[in-house]
């Protein structure tokens, strides 16, 4: 079992990225790391996915897990699926109604269209050396403006504000340990179920972005890999993470 309530914390004042730092501290051990946690106060360079960048404002949560993998590797696509659904738990918790709060397939976590949390996921599998590292963003205190969509944090939505950031920090904890450890092939469906329980747009018309084209499609469903499943011209058609990009 792995024991990510109580892993060690590596606190920085400052850093270029928390997943930077946790790739360091795989390398300086060989592939040999116990669960550990990195978090950072501000982050000069924060990544987001394909490359987009995370903005790092103080008083919000930069934080990043590096695990050993103890699930099969022939499920590594639904990682981001259970990452996803324990951060939409995790907020949830805080709220008076969570009905607005959505998965924004693969992983980014909205309230009413406004972005309020992102994933970063790199995973490193060498031989029999497999981890993943587990980058999460949460708008806290402040949501950055002046970008190409919406923001929110959620100290404006939840009723009780006092010491939130250490709060959520906790309950989010609590919620990775629970689902990393009840991540294996026979819990996919619970996990899967709940993504698509709580898909942003499901059933609605999406723009994707595909090789630098923007497309159109409804989106319709999740695969059994977490692919999302799209209706384009009366035909499915399933894309990974890496293959496309939800604009709106």
């Amino acid at each position: 079992m792995l024991d990510i309530k109580n892993a060690q914390l590596k606190l920085f004042n400052e850093t270029d990225s928390t997943n930077a730092q946790a790739l360091n501290l795989l390398k300086s051990k060989n592939g040999n790391c116990e669960p550990t946690w990195f978090r950072a106060n501000i982050q000069t360079h924060g990544r987001g996915r394909n490359k987009s960048t995370w903005i790092s404002e103080k008083g919000n949560l930069f934080i990043t897990l590096l695990t050993p993998m103890i699930w099969p590797v022939n499920i590594i696509p639904m990682l981001s699926c259970v990452v996803a659904v324990t951060i939409h738990e995790s907020i949830k918790s805080f709220l008076p109604d969570g009905d607005l709060l959505k998965i924004k397939w693969p992983n980014d976590i909205l309230y009413k269209n406004s972005k309020i949390s992102g994933i970063l996921i790199e995973n490193q599998i060498n031989g029999d050396s497999k981890y993943s590292i587990i980058g999460i963003g949460v708008n806290i205190f402040s949501s950055p403006s002046n970008l190409e969509y919406s923001t929110i944090c959620l100290g404006n939505l939840a009723p009780n504000s006092k010491e939130l950031l250490e709060q959520f920090f906790i309950k989010l904890k609590e919620r990775l340990h629970k689902n990393l450890n009840l991540f294996n092939e026979n819990s996919v469906s619970y996990f899967l179920e709940y993504a698509l329980s709580n898909l942003w747009n499901l059933n609605k018309d999406v723009e994707f972005n595909n090789s630098g084209s923007i497309h159109k499609g409804k989106l319709i469903g999740l695969s059994n890999n977490y692919e999302i499943i799209l209706d384009i011209d009366r035909k499915n058609r399933t894309f990974n993470s890496g293959e496309i990009s939800i604009r709106k």
